[in-house]
């Protein structure tokens, strides 16, 4: 739990798995991008929807980073360098 006024620890694995809103996609991904250490990975899931697909491909695009798949092709990664 974080306690308020004070940023969260840094983490190796953040998970997006919340509303597939474009916006809401792009808040979490910005709100815990600074949190992830270098080397660590932020994934979510319902990568088939079309608003997650735009969400997280612009997020990478604006940050130079690459989007994987697992082998679902529904669950999505990237590695912050």
């Amino acid at each position: 739990m974080n306690t308020p006024g004070y940023p969260p620890p840094p983490v190796s694995l953040v998970h997006i798995d919340n509303n597939p809103d474009v916006r809401a996609v792009l808040r979490d991904m910005t709100d815990w991008f600074p949190v992830l250490i270098a080397g660590g990975v932020m994934s979510g899931s319902q990568y088939n929807k079309a608003s997650v697909q735009l969400a997280v491909q612009t997020f990478a695009t604006q940050n130079g980073l690459q989007v994987g798949l697992f082998e679902d092709r529904k669950t999505w990664f990237i590695q912050r360098q």
